[in-house]
Parts: C-alpha cells; sequence; structure tokens
C-alpha cells in the first residue's frame, strides 16, 4: 500500500477564495477516510488468533467497515481498548477472589514507590 501526504500551507484570511479551501479539505478529508477504510480492510487478511492477540475479531472488522464512521480504524481502536480494559478487569477480580487481601498490599506498595 502507498501513502500520498499532502500538505496543506494555510493562507491568510480574506485572501483567495474560501470555497476552493473548503474543497480541498474535503478532497482531503475523503481520502483519509478511504485510507483508513483500506487499513481495516486488510486486518480482514490476519487470522482469528493473529486478530484476538490484537483484541479484535472478525466481526468487529466487519462491523467497523459496516459502520457510517468516516474511520472505522477509531472504532476498532476503540473497541480494542474496550476490550482489553474488560479482560484486565476480569484477571484482577479473579486475583481478588484468589488472594483476598494480597492485590491491596501489593497496590499500595506500587503507590508508595511512585
Amino acid at each position: 500500500m502507498f501513502r500520498l501526504a499532502l500538505f496543506v500551507t494555510p493562507r491568510p484570511a480574506g485572501t483567495g477564495d474560501r470555497g476552493i479551501g473548503r474543497a480541498v479539505d474535503a478532497a482531503i478529508a475523503a481520502w483519509e477516510a478511504q485510507i483508513s477504510r483500506w487499513q481495516a480492510r486488510d486486518l480482514l487478511g490476519l487470522d482469528d488468533h493473529m486478530l484476538k492477540d490484537i483484541g479484535l475479531a472478525r466481526g468487529d472488522v466487519h462491523e467497523a467497515l459496516r459502520a457510517s464512521s468516516a474511520d472505522p480504524t477509531a472504532m476498532l481502536a476503540e473497541t480494542a481498548r474496550r476490550r482489553r480494559a474488560a479482560e484486565w478487569a476480569r484477571e484482577a477480580n479473579a486475583l481478588r477472589q484468589a488472594h483476598p487481601g494480597s492485590l491491596r498490599v501489593a497496590l499500595a506498595d506500587e503507590d508508595r514507590a511512585a
């Protein structure tokens, strides 16, 4: 895949046609949205284990591509972040149940070290 970098020099207010600036901004936004869709679609080439390693499932990618969001990669990043947070919470809860009191001591030691 290739990337196209566009550098637009801002113009002082009141110079030139503002309509052209808006058109350029819209074209850049459309191009960036297309790149995001390509990047999200590239994730479908990964196997299920690789997707799980980054906190996603194949259905998440399909859902992000079907969504009307301009940036499916942002949606996927948020999905992976939430899934990781839920996993960490489950692990912390399991540790609390297996070793009552010890997790609080370990967290208190970390607070004192910081």
